[in-house]
């Protein structure tokens, strides 16, 4: 199958009015690192879900997924539609990872809290549930706490590709690459 035309992602964004596309300007970073696999995409997760802008754009872009968001509001439930399921939890509440079975996503992206704490949790608690080849963006590092720093000294030998712009920091971690999170042991 030949690839759509570069920005398609970007146009996605725009239709369904996802601040990804138009105040944080990620499209071509998410598209960088997805256009070669969209069509074997079968399993998305996003943290966080608002109005589910994200979601549809997820599900049109990805042809072959079920989009999965995940979200504390049980109001977001009405946002189910085709190819599309909600699950409610709190990221700061281990438990809620444990509703998700391992090796079971192609994409994980957290744009739930933006706070560091539960981003760095829910990364370390998602990563077993990613499949090997997965890719995890986290938006908006340090969007409300502006201490992105500190992610450095926790994860950095972790982190595949940073991308930071006036407002966040958008951080991408591949699997294959990566395929256990925290230090080696000698």
């Amino acid at each position: 199958m030949i690839n759509p035309p570069a920005g398609e992602l970007q146009m996605l964004g725009i239709h369904y009015k996802t601040d990804k596309a138009w105040r944080h300007f990620y499209m071509d970073i998410y598209e960088s690192f997805l256009r070669d696999r969209r069509n074997d995409v079968k399993h998305v997760l996003e943290l966080g879900v608002l109005g589910g802008a994200s979601l549809r754009m997820w599900r049109d872009y990805f042809p072959n997924a079920i989009v999965t968001g995940l979200d504390n509001d049980p109001k977001c439930a009405q946002i189910e539609e085709k190819r599309i399921e909600i699950r409610l939890g709190d990221v700061s509440r281990l438990e809620t990872f444990d509703q998700f079975p391992d090796d079971h996503f192609d994409v994980i992206v957290d744009d739930a809290s933006h706070h560091p704490a539960h981003q760095i949790t829910a990364l370390c608690f998602l990563w077993p549930k990613l499949k090997r080849n997965g890719i995890y963006f986290i938006e908006d590092i340090g969007y409300t706490h502006r201490n992105w720093e500190q992610w450095f000294e926790v994860l950095q030998p972790q982190i595949f590709y940073t991308h930071k712009t006036l407002w966040s920091v958008l951080m991408v971690f591949d699997k294959k690459r990566i395929p256990r999170l925290g230090k080696e042991k000698p």
